[in-house]
């Protein structure tokens, strides 16, 4: 096997070799405009049918470790075929997490047992919502819902863990499917499916090792062998503890890896209940006796203080009281008005995007004229300066990912509002879009920006709102989130100060997964209701509820309003200050 270091992979270049196993090698690598450093998985085998057939094998099986999100489960962030010189490889993109695997934590063993429940309550939280995780998969020769993907392999190399404790699991099988009940489909069974020899000798469960059957079942026994190695020490140091706590964790191991399926909890969810109640009726005995010993202090307290001074206790119940009251969740909110908020304090930026002139797919006549009627809109109406109005012309892959990264101020009234039109791209096989620069190929995504790239660009951004409008095809799938309803019912101060403070990265679409003409109705009702505007300040979502009506009687298109997943977004809300006149 050829150990390769600085090559490039699409947009990434190796830096270090990790590792390798039965599939594929693994380095740490950089992509070369973001500088973002990510895991890089290549096939071993270099036969471009081999490939060729095991992409088309996986184009279902990844769309839905593509799509889901969890923060305890390391997904693939995107794949690709890379050809250079005749060869080809077979390349997944992950996230690359700083830490160890759960049996190499240093001090693992020195952990008390609560903070290992705690540890293996997380990695249940991931693995069942991988198990109840749907998304509707769907090609030219079928449309059916999934319900559920199996881990098959999991085990202490397989969950990583951050230096806060916080496990990510990795290395799902993506074959391992369950549809929803009712729906055939020849390759994929209703309850289960037979993936042949995969997995790892010790935490396999009996079906798994004899027959190749992976399910919910094999993948609760396998987390009953990481709970019982995550008590008594991955080489089984202390296995003669006995107490109550653990007697009643050895009763769920030994529930969780009961050689018949049926014996065995009959989900994730369920083992986690026991864990759960477990580790809770723990602490609420440990806090009961750490409650009594307070109270036997405070008896002794008062006998000392009664003794020497018979008001001493009244006085010290009072401090207690005053100190309850500074620390109660519920506080009365001081009368306020608009002169307490400073709003020439707020920094407002905006990037706006036009392509035209496209170099492999066909030319746009509008959205450049789109683009310089935004401009002169947010100069003359509103509180944007014109040094900090930044425009981009036809471009490419690496102007506009540089433009993205060129904002860098910081601080709570920063803001920043993107404007894109041009080209936009729906991948059925991601259910991912992309941003089309005009760089880009026609059977590539090689020059794509896509979601995932932009959220990452929103997450690293330090601009405290951001407003994301696009008038594109396709690219309203980017809103993996949506808010289907007002957050603020009335622009009143209280909730003003509370959601200014909180950060936000909000998107407006012309259109969801579907086409937008290039002389775009969305544009000129949002130009016509900027322009005419005549609030002091105005929110995102109320630009898109007051365009919406006007965009759905004269369009064939429905324009999109939603939050970028995974990218910060704290509740906040994006505002437009209207500009004063002279």
């Amino acid at each position: 096997m050829e150990i390769l270091t600085k090559r490039i992979f699409g947009n990434y270049t190796l830096q270090e070799y990790l590792g390798s196993g039965s599939f594929s090698s693994v380095y740490i690598a950089t992509h070369n405009y973001t500088k973002e450093q990510v895991a890089l998985k290549v096939a071993h085998s270099t036969d471009i049918k081999l490939i060729e057939e095991f992409n088309h094998i996986v184009k279902t099986g990844l769309k839905g470790l593509l799509k889901i999100q969890h923060p305890n489960i390391i997904g693939i962030k995107e794949y690709f075929i890379s050809s250079e010189n005749n060869t080809s490889h077979f390349v997944m993109v992950l996230e690359l997490i700083k830490g160890n695997s759960l049996d190499k934590i240093p001090n693992i063993n020195s952990l008390s047992v609560q903070n290992k429940l705690n540890l293996f309550i997380k990695i249940c939280n991931a693995i069942q919502f991988a198990h109840e995780f749907e998304y509707l998969d769907s090609n030219e020769y079928h449309s059916y819902k999934i319900k559920g993907i199996y881990h098959g392999d999991i085990k202490p190399n397989n969950i990583m863990v951050t230096p806060d404790l916080d496990p990510k699991i990795i290395d799902f099988s993506f074959l391992n499917l369950k549809k929803i009940s009712g729906e055939n489909e020849p390759h994929i069974g209703n309850k289960e499916v037979n993936t042949g020899a995969f997995g790892t000798t010790g935490f396999m469960a009996p079906e798994q090792e004899t027959l190749g059957v992976i399910n919910e079942k094999t993948d609760i026994y396998a987390l009953g062998i990481v709970l019982k190695q995550l008590i008594y020490g991955f080489k089984y140091e202390n296995p003669g503890i006995k107490n109550t706590l653990h007697t009643n964790i050895n009763k769920i191991i030994a529930k969780a890896t009961h050689l018949n399926p049926n014996s065995r909890y009959d989900s994730v969810l369920c083992l986690r209940k026991d864990i759960v109640h477990l580790n809770s009726s723990f602490l609420i005995r440990h806090k009961w006796k750490a409650l009594s010993i307070a109270c036997t202090f405070l008896i002794l307290v008062y006998f000392l203080f009664n003794t020497n001074n018979g008001s001493s206790f009244t006085v010290f119940s009072k401090n207690i009281q005053e100190l309850n009251n500074d620390n109660q969740r519920g506080v009365k909110s001081k009368n306020e008005n608009l002169s307490n908020i400073d709003l020439s304090k707020n920094k407002y930026y905006a990037l706006l995007i036009g392509n035209n002139e496209y170099r492999h797919w066909k030319d746009l006549n509008y959205p450049i004229q789109d683009v310089n009627q935004m401009k002169n809109t947010l100069q003359s109406k509103y509180t944007f300066e014109k040094e900090n109005i930044k425009i981009v012309e036809n471009g490419t892959y690496e102007i506009i990912y540089k433009a993205f990264e060129s904002f860098s101020d910081s601080g709570p009234n920063t803001y920043l509002l993107i404007y894109y039109a041009g080209h936009g791209k729906y991948d059925t096989e991601t259910d991912k879009a992309a941003l089309i620069p005009v760089d880009s190929e026609l059977n590539s995504d090689s020059k794509n920006l896509t979601s995932d790239l932009i959220r990452d660009l929103l997450k690293k951004s330090k601009i405290h709102n951001i407003l994301f409008i696009s008038d594109a095809c396709y690219l309203g799938a980017m809103a993996s989130r949506g808010e289907h309803h007002d957050s603020i019912a009335k622009h009143d101060v209280s909730s003003f100060k509370s959601f200014a403070s909180k950060q936000s990265r909000k998107f407006i679409s012309s259109g969801a997964k579907e086409t937008v003409p290039d002389k775009s109705y969305f544009n000129e009702y949002l130009i016509k209701y900027l322009n005419n505007n005549e609030n002091e300040f105005t929110f995102e979502y109320t630009i898109y509820n007051d365009i919406i009506e006007p965009i759905r009687r004269n369009s064939l298109t429905t324009p999109v309003y939603g939050v970028f997943f995974d990218t910060k977004d704290e509740g906040g809300h994006f505002f437009l200050i209207k500009r004063k006149n002279k």
